[in-house]
């Protein structure tokens, strides 16, 4: 079955992708943390944790996969991070309390305000500048 994914979607998973890639050439080496995802990380790892708004799930996959066809050196892991944003949330606050957060989380607007406001995740800017990600393609909120 295909999935049809609007621009916005698109938009906000080649972010996700983007921010990957961003925060794990960032990182140095042995600086790589078990990601909240029960498997031992490291600077070439990336625990990505998303519940799949939408049904994108296949989309994810494929954004992914071109992913580290582009960065061979780095791995992707996908994660459940549970059946809604709920279920993300209640995860990631576990997450923060054991520090073993995940590298990338998919939040819902509510969440990551709340997160944000506590400095519990950081905003991209600086990391899409080292990326070289052009942000006039996505749209300036919040």
């Amino acid at each position: 079955m295909a999935h049809i994914i609007n621009r916005r979607g698109f938009l906000t998973l080649t972010g996700a992708a983007a921010a990957a890639a961003a925060l794990a050439a960032c990182s140095g080496p042995g600086s790589g943390s078990s990601g909240g995802g029960g498997v031992e990380g490291d600077a070439n790892t990336i625990n990505f944790w998303s519940n799949h708004p939408g049904k994108s799930q296949e989309f994810e996959k494929e954004l992914i996969s071109r992913f580290q066809a582009q960065n061979p050196g780095l791995t992707v892991n996908l994660i459940d991070g549970g059946k809604n944003y709920e279920e993300v949330s209640q995860k990631f606050n576990a997450a923060l309390s054991g520090n073993d957060v995940p590298d990338v989380v998919v939040l819902s607007d509510v969440w990551w305000f709340n997160y944000a406001l506590t400095g519990a995740i950081e905003p991209l800017d600086k990391h899409f500048s080292a990326a070289g990600v052009d942000q006039s393609d996505y749209v300036d909120s919040l």
